[in-house]
């Protein structure tokens, strides 16, 4: 039982680091197309990927990722990964809320995000990464509680 609950929150994690990973490589693209460059940050028409929540939050999937195979391949213990996910999740909900946010103050019109411009921010990349840090987190609780 503990094995396909394991291999769960690891398709979850896969989930994460492909929807982030496609997402931040669009934006990156997205970003230079519009900008010219990579290494612009200041004075653009679309946020420099790189210094976005998006970014990071690929960077937390790929981490949580690595770390949740290790402790798979080890049977160690999940206390640690569950901590960086619940530090996850509290990240992502809260730039979702930030968007949501600017959404109310744009009375309620297109926003920019920091995965593109969206009329509604259950349409941002935010709002899935939300839910996939979450779902993997709560698959963590239940591997922590049975350790």
């Amino acid at each position: 039982m503990n094995k396909n609950i394991k291999y769960t929150q690891i398709f979850f994690l896969v989930a994460g680091v492909i929807f982030s990973t496609f997402t931040t490589v669009k934006s990156i693209i997205d970003h230079y197309n519009l900008e010219g460059s990579f290494l612009k940050f200041r004075d653009c028409t679309y946020p420099n990927p790189l210094i976005t929540p998006c970014f990071y939050g690929m960077i937390a999937f790929w981490i949580a990722l690595f770390w949740a195979i290790k402790i798979f391949k080890q049977n160690k213990e999940y206390k640690g990964l569950m901590y960086f996910l619940i530090a996850g999740v509290i990240f992502a909900w809260g730039n979702f809320s930030y968007e949501v946010w600017q959404y109310i103050q744009a009375g309620s019109k297109e926003i920019i995000t920091c995965s593109g411009y969206v009329s509604n921010p259950l349409e941002s990349s935010c709002f899935y990464g939300s839910i996939l840090f979450t779902i993997s987190l709560l698959f963590t609780i239940i591997l922590n509680k049975r350790k």
